[in-house]
């Protein structure tokens, strides 16, 4: 698999270990908000990586690095 750049890579090695810590939670019947904590943090990761969802920090770093609009 290529990942295209270092932010990715990290996104998805924090994914993993999310779904990794979802896994285990399911095994040892935590409980359900515990669960939804694992998903919501997927799903964050999972929708910033694909560019659904955008950290205000990484806008910040696109108008200071690019000249857009000018």
């Amino acid at each position: 698999m290529v990942i295209p750049n270092l932010r990715h890579k990290k996104l998805l090695d924090s994914a993993l270990a999310a779904a990794e810590g979802l896994c285990s939670d399911l095994q040892n019947d935590a409980a359900p908000e515990l669960l939804a904590v694992h998903a919501g943090e997927i799903l964050r990761l999972t929708e910033e990586i694909l560019g659904i969802a955008v950290r205000a920090d990484i806008l910040e770093q696109v108008f200071e690095r690019f000249c857009i609009g000018k």
